[in-house]
């Protein structure tokens, strides 16, 4: 369940395909690939998407979006760029979406990097003023689009120049005789990233196999935090047949050592068990699930405190460290697992 982070000195073409086909995306001057994603203090599994442009053809309510928009502004497809007019917009807009955005369009291209490995186009939208009312950034690679973000006006809204410039991307990938456009994740049960499945008929790749599959497939009932819960919680049964009291728990700080060299010694897993937390209060005894592995690791942690670096005029937030000490134990089975934390647990 772990965040994994890859940050190329280098990036061609070909090679973003290659990334892409495998489940990974752009954060900044790296890639990254995950199951799931901390969303306003939910837990969410992530399933990444594509759409295949060979055959695409817009659905109506597409047509009309494009048409009507078509007629109210003027697009411009070309090299991304930050201006202080694109800043503003963005500011803009960032006050009013929900979610964790990038303090600046600079962090959000390039964050601690002054490498630039990417081909970052962008969409631009201007009204009968010329004023820019809404741009979106995606790159390319050899035979595919990659979506990055689409930034608009708030005050247009109802205009739906977000998706809009999303619909235009695809339309540009068509022209260009692209193979796959990649608008990034949804979280099933949280609509905020729904509006990607609107755009066609989109794929999903499928975790255990590797394989992309038609969305109307994907088994909802088996989604990868579904998976990672159902583990833990046929490991509390196990362990309370044994007396040993153990609870399910959200450690948000999971995605810092994929991020911070200097915390790569930290947890890196979204939900753990806590075993017996009042016993182990400082030097918590903890069991994380690895859905890729199919097996539990039982590890010891130490508690530590942190603040957070916050953005220019935001007070430090202090938050909770698990620093992982020993690797007891790698567990196949459950009942393994309850032997290991019964043996340690004393």
């Amino acid at each position: 369940m772990a965040i994994r982070v890859l940050r190329p000195a280098r990036l061609s073409p070909a090679e973003l395909d290659r990334y892409l086909v495998e489940g990974w995306f752009r954060i900044g001057q790296a890639l990254m690939s995950c199951h799931a994603v901390l969303f306003e203090g939910v837990l969410r599994s992530a399933i990444w998407t594509r759409l295949p442009l060979a055959d695409h053809r817009f659905r109506k309510s597409n047509r009309k979006l494009l048409a009507r928009n078509d007629r109210r502004y003027t697009t411009e497809v070309g090299p991304a760029r930050i201006d202080a007019a694109r800043e503003r917009l963005y500011q803009r807009y960032r006050a009013t979406v929900r979610g964790d955005r990038s303090p600046t369009l600079e962090d959000f291209l390039y964050g601690d990097s002054e490498r630039d490995i990417f081909d970052t186009w962008e969409i631009c939208v201007r009204d009968d003023a010329q004023q820019i009312v809404a741009f979106s950034w995606f790159d390319r690679g050899h035979t595919t689009l990659q979506s990055l973000v689409g930034v608009y006006d708030p005050a247009l809204k109802s205009h739906s120049l977000g998706y809009y410039t999303m619909l235009k991307e695809v339309e540009y990938g068509i022209r260009s005789g692209m193979t796959y456009f990649y608008p990034g994740y949804v979280l099933p049960g949280e609509p905020a990233m729904d509006y990607k499945l609107r755009v066609g008929e989109v794929e999903f790749l499928e975790g255990g196999t590797g394989q992309w599959r038609p969305w109307p497939e994907l088994p909802t009932h088996t989604l990868p935090v579904d998976g990672l819960r159902q583990a833990l919680e046929a490991a509390v049964e196990g362990l309370a047949e044994r007396n040993i009291d153990a609870s399910i728990r959200l450690y948000p700080m999971f995605e810092a050592p994929a991020w911070h060299a200097h915390l790569r010694g930290c947890l890196d897993q979204p939900l753990v068990l806590d075993i017996d937390p009042e016993r182990w209060l400082q030097r918590p005894l903890v069991v994380a699930y690895d859905l890729d592995r199919s097996c539990y690791r039982l590890l010891r942690c130490i508690r530590a405190r942190a603040l957070t670096v916050q953005t220019e005029g935001e007070e430090p937030r202090p938050v909770e460290l698990w620093v992982v000490d020993a690797w007891l134990a790698t567990c196949a089975t459950t009942a393994s697992l309850v032997r290991e934390v019964a043996r340690w647990h004393g």
